[in-house]
């Protein structure tokens, strides 16, 4: 995991995480996700909601700002 994926990982976990859930008291977890394939890297936010609905929201390559913008573009 490079320097930048662990800030994202950092920032969903310790700033975006418990703001989702104060705006919606459904939500149950936001978490960051790399996930690895052949060729690529790709990064993910996972929302999951208590029902059990998961939204995932691809952020490979954003910043924190504009990963924060695809993650609330969805409340």
């Amino acid at each position: 995991m490079s320097e930048e994926q662990k800030r994202k990982e950092d920032f969903v976990e310790k700033m975006l995480d418990p703001f989702i859930k104060e705006i919606d008291s459904n939500v149950e977890s936001v978490i960051y996700r790399l996930v690895y394939t052949v060729s690529y890297e790709l990064e993910y936010v996972l929302v999951t909601w208590k029902g059990g609905y998961v939204r995932r929201i691809y952020i490979t390559g954003d910043s924190l700002s504009a990963l924060s913008r695809e993650v609330l573009r969805i409340f």
